[in-house]
Formats: structure tokens, sequence, C-alpha cells
């Protein structure tokens, strides 16, 4: 027993290591840089690397005299691979990443500390705020909430698709040779072959990471786009073509049916005929090329696709009754449009008597 004490207390004193990369993140930077501060885990540096910002950012906008944080300036190599130069360069014997428009609960790496025992890492919940314009919060939800329920194993954990709800341990990420790809959807890849690799981590039923989603981020012509689609499939294809645990890649394949391709159906009634002829493309591609792991009857609202994925035009009106649905919307496209621009002229009116 007394062991094991030792062991937690150990735990509790090792140092964490937060990266932080920045692009274009001037005006968010020092909330998460207070965020960490404030923490009641005192052990840390904080290492702040400023990739290619092209908004003033600079070592004086991170300064905090006394603390430690440690600030880095290179070309624009993109988040993932910012994330590793941030591991190369860390000291602590544990890993946190931070994104610069994000910030964590004060006791967030204590929590996470106390948890992760002997574990190669320990996994918490993340809470998604959604912010207006005006940076008014108006919606939150803890982000796959239903996967933290009950003692869930890996292959239902594989699922959280995000890296920065988690602490990890560095040497089992350098043992491993574990670190981020280029592009928009890295966290994927990563946290595939974080599960492939592991069988030893804890999960923490408690919110340790406050995602931001603010209003002009998120939006139907920016994400939900035909074109990130396709990068997101790629890299779908590519963690589940990466992993060696079968059970691992079933779970992968069931996420992206009724997650990934889910995501860009929902909003399909606002797409053109183009793109909803390329998103049936995309949709059929992925079907096809797994048909044999799939299972009748598991994927609830989007069964009905996977069995009839042959008929094109019974599968693209399934995908605008869905989407019809979604939106709680009826009617014919022309007077969905109107009651989705109804709505937004609402929210600027909203906006523009603040100031009157």
């Amino acid at each position: 027993m007394e062991s094991v004490k030792r062991k937690n207390r150990s735990q509790m004193s090792s140092k964490i290591s937060i990266i932080i990369p920045v692009y274009n993140g001037k005006k968010f930077i020092r909330t998460a840089l207070e965020s960490c501060l404030s923490q009641t885990y005192k052990n840390i540096e904080i290492i702040v690397i400023n990739d290619g910002s092209t908004d003033g950012l600079n070592a004086f906008d991170v300064s905090y005299p006394g603390k430690n944080i440690i600030y880095f300036e290179q070309e624009n190599r993109g988040l993932g691979l910012t994330r590793n130069f941030g591991i190369q360069r860390s000291s602590g014997d544990l890993v946190f990443f931070l994104d610069a428009d994000d910030d964590i609960p004060q006791d967030a790496l204590t929590k996470l500390a106390g948890a992760i025992h002997g574990s190669d890492f320990v996994a918490g919940k993340c809470r998604r705020v959604f912010l207006d314009r005006t940076g008014e919060r108006y919606k939150a939800n803890v982000w796959k909430e239903k996967t933290f329920r009950g003692k869930p194993d890996k292959y239902q954990m594989v699922v959280d698709t995000i890296s920065t709800n988690k602490l990890y341990r560095k040497n089992f990420l350098l043992e491993k040779s574990l670190e981020f790809k280029t592009g928009r959807f890295e966290d994927k890849l990563f946290i595939a072959k974080l599960f492939d690799e592991s069988d030893n981590f804890s999960v923490l039923n408690k919110v340790v990471y406050n995602w931001y989603v603010r209003d002009g981020q998120d939006s139907l012509s920016s994400v939900y786009t035909i074109d990130t689609l396709r990068e997101r499939m790629e890299a779908v294809i590519e963690s589940i073509e990466s992993v060696h645990d079968e059970k691992i890649r079933i779970a992968l394949i069931n996420n992206a049916i009724t997650h990934d391709l889910k995501l860009y159906v929902n909003p399909c009634l606002f797409y053109s005929e183009d793109d909803l002829e390329s998103l049936y493309e995309i949709y059929y591609g992925f079907v096809k090329k797994y048909e044999d792991y799939l299972c009748s009857n598991k994927y609830g609202v989007n069964n009905p696709i996977v069995e009839n994925i042959e008929n094109k035009q019974e599968v693209k009106r399934m995908f605008l009754t869905i989407s019809r649905g979604k939106n709680n919307l009826a009617g014919s496209k022309e007077r969905v449009l109107r009651r989705f621009m109804s709505r937004i002229s609402a929210r600027i009116g909203r906006f523009i008597s603040e100031f009157i």
C-alpha cells in the first residue's frame, strides 16, 4: 500500500509540458496561457510555438515574468508538425496539448495527473462551448459523452478522435514513434495509432478541456464542403489501414458511417446538385471498399443508405430526408433556404440592436 502511495505522489510531482501551437491566435493566446498558469498543478512548463503567424504575434504577447514559458518561432508547418516540434523540445515526463483558442479548467492537470497512475496515457472529457460572434455562449455539450459511460475499452475510446483531452507519457510517445502528420485531420491517425499501440490507458470521467466553437469557424461554407469531406475521408481511410488490431479497424469503419459521413449528410440540403452527387460517390466508394466489414442494423438512420447504396437516386433522396429532419425543416429547398436565411437575419438583427 505504501509503494502505491509513493507511486501516486511521484505522478503528482512529475513535470507536465503543455504544448501550444499558435497560428494567428494572438487575440486568444493570453486566455489560453492564463488557464495554464492558474492550474492547481504547479510543476509545468508551457511551450508556445508561433507557427508562422501573420497577425503580429511575438514573444511579448506570451511573456509572464517569472513563469516557465518557452517561446519558439518557425515558418508555417501546420498544427501536427508543430506539436511534434513541441514534443522534441519538451523537458517534462508528461505531455499535454492545448490549442491557442481553447482553455482548460483550473483543476484539469491535477485530475489527469492523479488518474494516469502507471498508464501510457489518460483520457478525460472535452466540453464543446459554442460562441456567437459577440463571444457570448449559446450552447455547450460534452464531446462523445456516451463513450465515457461505464468502463469503456479501447474499441469504444478510439472514436474519441481528439488529442487535446489526454495526458501522455512522453517516453511512451517516443518509444512507439507516435507523432502527428500534416493535414487538416491530423488527430485521426494519431489517435488510431495511439490505441492500436496501447492496452494500458486510463479514463477520467471529468471535463479537462474546453473546446470553443465560434460562429464562422463551424459554418456550412467553411467546414462541411465536399473538399473537406474528401480530406476527412482520406484521413479516416489512412487511419483504418494503419492499425493492426482488427477490432479497432471495425470500430473506425463504424464511426465513419455514423459520424464522419453523417456530418456531411446532415447539411446536404444546402448543397448544389454537383456536391450532392459527389457526396454520394464518396459514400459509395467507402461502403464498397469496406463492405466485408459492414454489419447490418448497426448504423441507425444510416442503415437504409448502406443497404441501398447501389441505388443512387434512392440514396440521394435519403440524404435529403435526413438533412430535413436534422435541421427540423420540411418543404421545398427554396422554402428551407428562406427559413435558413431568416434565422441568420434574425441573429444579425439582435447583434445590431445591441449597438443602437
